[in-house]
């Protein structure tokens, strides 16, 4: 008669070879939407509907500015039982680069206390990137095991300095004038131009916070960017240079990406949602 130790065994090992018991780590994915988005911005563009053709369920929407968690309504009651789960964050957009950071480390530490040791991929449009990536430098969780940057600019945009310029005080009623006029995108810059100016282009004489980042020690996690140049090498993003989306021309990850061109302008698009479920149909490194 064959000891019960050894019969269990081999009961087990007949129930991983039928595949019945899973073995693999769940994964998580972060979604942070970039300057003057929203959690919708994932929506609209059908990216959040190609992932979870994919596997990946709708996890919940996290407000960190008020520390609230609201679960997906149609996932509520099997969202712990999920393989693969995504979030969404409301990030405060307008505020400056280093205050994102340390909202989005709030968001984090809710992720990861309700999916602990699970993989984390952080996925940022734009200026959520850049607010991933300095989160990364200053508060780095070991649960992140990727980001992916979608169209960022990493260094910087003078886009920023032309938004600078326009929206500069100038004394006098003219001021006034330009203010009630000068319409919501016009406002919304003038509200945010200490974000604004974190965009500009990072140099010794501008020593912003890009130029900051840019020179720090990274943690030695998947960094992959997604860049808007069309197929004669012409940019495609009239915001934000191919260059200056290239993970690689930034200082301290020189030659550690992985970049994917995509031919389409700034904003989401179907497009990025299936080269979003390609990267994460293979595991991080």
């Amino acid at each position: 008669m064959q000891n019960p130790i050894t019969q269990l065994l081999k009961y087990l090992f007949a129930l991983l070879l039928a595949g019945l018991i899973n073995t693999a780590n769940a994964d998580v994915l972060v979604l942070i939407h970039g300057y003057m988005g929203s959690p919708n911005s994932w929506e609209k563009s059908r990216i959040n509907d190609l992932l979870e053709r994919k596997g990946w369920q709708r996890g919940g929407l996290i407000i960190p500015d008020t520390r609230e968690y609201f679960p997906d309504p149609v996932h509520r009651l099997s969202s712990d039982r999920a393989k693969n789960i995504s979030y969404v964050i409301d990030m405060p957009w307008m505020r400056p680069l280093d205050e994102q950071a340390d909202y989005l480390e709030i968001a984090m530490q809710r992720i990861v206390t309700m999916r602990p040791d699970e993989d984390i991929t952080l996925i940022g449009h734009s200026a959520g990137a850049l607010a991933a990536r300095l989160w990364l430098v200053q508060y780095y969780n070991p649960a992140v095991k990727r980001l992916v940057s979608i169209a960022a600019p990493n260094l910087g945009t003078i886009r920023a300095i032309d938004a600078l310029e326009l929206t500069d005080p100038i004394f006098g009623p003219l001021d006034a004038v330009r203010n009630m006029f000068g319409g919501k995108v016009y406002n919304t810059v003038r509200h945010s131009r200490d974000l604004v100016y974190d965009f500009t282009p990072p140099s010794r004489g501008n020593p912003n916070v890009l130029y900051w980042l840019n020179q720090q020690p990274h943690p030695d996690i998947e960094y992959i960017s997604v860049v808007r140049e069309d197929r004669r090498g012409y940019d495609k993003d009239w915001l934000i240079t191919a260059d200056s989306q290239d993970l690689n021309n930034v200082p301290a990850l020189r030659g550690k990406a992985v970049s994917y061109i995509v031919s389409q302008d700034h904003s989401l698009n179907r497009e990025d949602g299936h080269l979003l479920a390609s990267i994460l149909a293979k595991p991080a490194r």
